[in-house]
């Protein structure tokens, strides 16, 4: 299961996405492969609001996808995702 997500920080709290984040991946990489991309490049023209960072997760199944956000650890950072992340988009590729 492929999934592209892409992550907008609060206004100010970029610093603050990428530690959050490093620590989220840390988990994520227990049960999927990871491709992080932080400050994308965009093509042509910039989005008013385009995403602070881009990941590409290969979990093996849903299954695996659950376990992640099942993760003690994962829950545990519930407090720190509100704080970093205003808004997440995930698009399931495959």
């Amino acid at each position: 299961m492929r999934l592209l997500v892409l992550l907008y920080a609060h206004t100010g709290r970029e610093d603050a996405l990428r530690t959050f984040e490093d620590r989220a991946l840390a988990i994520v990489k227990d049960y999927a492969s990871v491709q992080r991309h932080q400050s994308p490049a965009v093509l042509g023209e910039t989005p008013l609001d385009a995403p602070d960072e881009v990941h590409l997760l290969d979990f093996d199944d849903e299954g695996a996808f659950e376990n992640y956000r099942d993760d003690l650890r994962t829950r545990a950072l519930t407090p720190e995702r509100a704080t970093s992340i205003r808004k997440s988009i995930i698009l399931r590729l495959a």
